[in-house]
């Protein structure tokens, strides 16, 4: 699988609109090195779908929760990978065999965390929200000119036909009906 197909094939499988990278990008190695730093939720589905794909290694994993990133590190270690592990996600950005990281932790560590990436040589996929404020976002598009690395996000459920029917819901003036909004539960995991 070249890089292309295999950018082709992650855009589909995580509903991630992922560029396409070239093999000065990469090094010209063969295979496509990834490190996914957060795996619950996305995290997690980004480790398993993405260990099936041809052409592809997880070679590093990043998660403050030990028993989750053991567990993690199992699930690729059954498969006939060996990823580096760590709570630490500076360990993972440290490591030499590692082209792309994927970003998948609580909002609140997206822009920093994407910012390291790129000083560190990395080419980024990072999950929404990007930046808890303009100036993040600011800080992160600077660093990717300075790094001249690729980095992409993920905006899949902007095509949600769920979320299109709000929006027109909310447009067309919501009912007076309506009282009261339960915000969603808290992101990431109790202690």
């Amino acid at each position: 699988m070249n890089r292309r197909q295999f950018l082709t094939t992650v855009s589909a499988l995580a509903g991630a609109g992922l560029v396409c990278f070239s093999h000065q990008t990469l090094g010209g190695h063969d295979d496509l090195r990834l490190a996914v730093i957060g795996l619950g939720g996305k995290g997690g589905q980004h480790v398993e779908r993405l260990s099936q794909e041809p052409g592809v290694r997880v070679t590093a994993l990043g998660e403050p929760d030990p028993k989750r990133l053991a567990a993690h590190v199992d699930k690729l270690t059954q498969k006939g990978m060996t990823p580096f592990a760590a709570t630490d996600p500076r360990r993972v950005l440290e490591r030499d065999d590692v082209d792309v990281v994927v970003i998948a932790t609580p909002n609140h560590w997206h822009a920093l965390l994407t910012v390291w990436a790129l000083r560190a040589g990395k080419d980024v996929y990072v999950e929404k929200t990007v930046s808890r404020s303009v100036e993040e976002g600011a800080r992160m598009v600077e660093e990717t000119k300075r790094a001249g690395r690729i980095v992409q996000f993920g905006t899949q459920y902007r095509s949600c036909p769920g979320l299109h029917a709000a929006a027109a819901w909310l447009q067309e003036g919501p009912s007076r009906d309506c009282r009261q909004h339960e915000p969603a539960r808290s992101l990431g995991f109790a202690p």
